[in-house]
């Protein structure tokens, strides 16, 4: 399958590539979900590898290009592993799912787009969908990115707003901001971890000609058993 034939975004988040090879993910198969799936960009590295995998976004468009893309890796390089892709919200996802537990659970650049009450709610579901001894990935906003200190927003408590820009192509979102240190308290709060990774992600990018400072957070790290 050539890149010029990948629908969607093309290449795994480099910082979840990090993640996968220092853990050691290349020498095992298991299952992993991931939340916020897109085009399945990231989860090609997990099937490519002979994983089991599902994947959860609300875009209709996102699903349909996921399963074309797995579809045809399927296909032509005659995987025996299995995928899922299903169209919801993370929240109905984790409320209505009734599978196993995954050995990794994936959010990148997802969470955040929730109320704060609906990621505490989240957090709370997640503890009985991933294994002991699995893993954990977020990439995270926090309270230091461009978009919490340079454009409209509209608060609606717990540190959560409608954003009300379009140079970012959000508009009309939610996105809850905290601080590097409040999310690690609510990972910590929720989860037990055996080791605990975490990464600072700035960086300028340009949006519609107008530059931002990205202020991302890169925690991941494997649970007690």
């Amino acid at each position: 399958m050539l890149i010029t034939e990948i629908k969607g975004l093309k290449f795994p988040d480099e910082s979840l590539v990090r993640f996968f090879f220092k853990s050691g993910f290349e020498a095992v198969k298991e299952s992993v979900l991931e939340l916020g799936c897109g085009s399945g960009n990231n989860l090609r590295l997990f099937y490519e590898y002979g994983w089991d995998v599902t994947g959860v976004d609300l875009c209709y468009n996102a699903i349909s290009d996921a399963t074309t893309n797995l579809s045809r890796l399927k296909s032509e390089y005659h995987m025996e592993n299995d995928f899922q892709l299903i169209q919801d919200n993370m929240l109905h996802f984790f409320e209505n799912s009734g599978m196993k537990p995954f050995q990794t659970v994936l959010f990148p650049s997802s969470i955040f787009y929730l109320p704060y009450p609906d990621i505490i709610t989240t957090l709370e579901l997640l503890t009985k969908n991933v294994k002991p001894g699995g893993y954990l990935f977020f990439k995270l906003l926090t309270d230091s990115d461009y978009r919490f200190h340079n454009i409209n927003k509209i608060s609606l408590g717990n540190n959560s707003y409608r954003v009300m820009f379009t140079e970012t192509g959000e508009y009309g979102k939610t996105i809850t901001f905290l601080s590097l240190e409040k999310w690690k308290e609510l990972l910590q709060k929720y989860f037990l971890f055996e080791t605990l990774n975490i990464y600072r992600h700035n960086f300028d990018h340009d949006h519609c000609g107008v530059t931002t400072d990205n202020a991302n957070i890169i925690i991941y790290g494997r649970l007690e058993s």
